[in-house]
């Protein structure tokens, strides 16, 4: 039996009730943990390898605030730039 298909691991999966349900059911969708990962590496400052830190040197000489002049700081990781923003991983350059 091939089990792929374009590359891809096909399984059938086929599930029988030994008794009808007492209530009705609702479908099972499991919690997928993906988002919670992403989130966890998002502005991680442990496991960034990139660190951009974005502010205005101009505003800083005039009469703002400092809470309008502070620079922001974003923690990043060269793999994810790289598949979602190849142009600005580019700019990063690899060393």
């Amino acid at each position: 039996m091939n089990f792929f298909v374009e590359g891809a691991l096909i399984v059938n999966v086929r599930m029988q009730m030994t008794e009808p349900p007492k209530a009705p059911t609702v479908a099972f969708i499991p919690k997928n943990p993906f988002f919670k990962i992403m989130s966890s590496l998002s502005m991680n400052e442990d496991s960034s390898d990139i660190v951009f830190i974005v502010g205005d040197d101009e505003a800083r000489d005039t009469a703002k605030t400092k809470a309008e002049t502070s620079p922001a700081t974003f923690y990043a990781h060269s793999f994810i730039l790289k598949r979602c923003a190849s142009q600005l991983e580019e700019l990063c350059g690899s060393g």
